[in-house]
């Protein structure tokens, strides 16, 4: 099933958070604690709500995953997959890997139970 937008606060002091999901054709959003997307597209963070927690306002939903297939079964994180990093408030202005370079695609995307998001290339 294709998964048309997943998103989390990738630095949420509560780890125990669910991420939620949109499958397509989807009419509400669904929460889960851990999903892996295959075909990953990263829509980047624009407009007015991002400029605005770049400047240290509210954070809000404005960046996000898209996927051609998606699964919810647990499992565990590969040891070679990288982390998915993404913090406006450091002054990020894209997903990133840790060494700060932009990701736009991915082969998978594990947003894992732990709160954080990793993937591989």
């Amino acid at each position: 099933m294709e998964l048309r937008q997943a998103h989390r606060n990738l630095n949420a002091k509560d780890e125990n958070s669910l991420w939620s999901y949109y499958p397509k054709g989807a009419k509400r959003v669904a929460h889960t604690g851990q999903l892996t997307a295959y075909g990953v597209s990263f829509k980047q963070p624009s407009g007015k709500k991002f400029e605005q927690t770049l400047l240290g306002g509210k954070r809000a939903v404005f960046a996000w995953i898209r996927a051609e297939s998606f699964t919810l079964a647990p499992s565990a994180i590969p040891s070679n997959w990288e982390e998915l990093r993404f913090n406006p408030k450091r002054g990020h202005q894209y997903f990133q890997d840790s060494a700060g370079r932009k990701i736009d695609f991915a082969s998978a995307v594990m947003l894992a139970n732990n709160g954080r998001a990793y993937f591989q290339r």
